[in-house]
């Protein structure tokens, strides 16, 4: 009896070490279920306020936020970190979000890539998405807006995996 005890309260305490330690966000689904998700957002940007924003605009919303305020701690996070979706300035202090872009687009293709930039011109959005970027945001932003970009960017990786399962199945 006293074994069984010590057991139980070891695995109780295994599973919510667990799940602390791989970030679990609850989220209320549309039918009323609730559903455990996984969601991290990586937001590259050497302005701390706009990390803190929008980590508590996502986070308020479920997702799970690491930030990195560089280049070298971008690479670092998304090497260590499963990310699910990147917000990424366009200027760093120690290098282009281009040239991340480019890397992240590398190791995960199917990873969505937010560029933002305060330095807003046409052939620089263009060339964004061409090099793979989910798309491109114009700061100052509206925090509402890139709330949508990120779930709409999942959401659209989300149905492209769907299909690509469905037409492996059916080859």
């Amino acid at each position: 009896e006293r074994w069984r005890r010590r057991l139980t309260v070891n695995a109780i305490g295994a599973v919510v070490t667990a799940l602390v330690a791989i970030d679990v966000a609850i989220v209320k689904a549309p039918a009323s279920l609730v559903v455990l998700l996984l969601i991290p957002v990586l937001v590259v940007d050497d302005e701390k306020l706009i990390r803190f924003t929008l980590r508590e605009s996502l986070a308020a919303e479920g997702y799970v936020v690491h930030e990195a305020a560089d280049v070298a701690e971008a690479k670092r996070a998304f090497a260590r970190q499963h990310v699910d979706c990147v917000i990424l300035d366009h200027k760093l202090p120690d290098g282009e979000g281009f040239e991340l872009l480019k890397t992240f687009k590398q190791e995960a293709p199917d990873v969505p890539v937010i560029l933002m930039t305060a330095y807003a011109n046409v052939q620089k959005a263009v060339e964004a998405m061409r090099q793979g970027a989910f798309t491109y945001v114009n700061k100052p932003f509206d925090t509402e807006e890139m709330v949508l970009n990120v779930r709409t960017a999942l959401e659209t990786t989300r149905l492209r995996r769907e299909v690509q399962t469905l037409r492996r199945m059916q080859a």
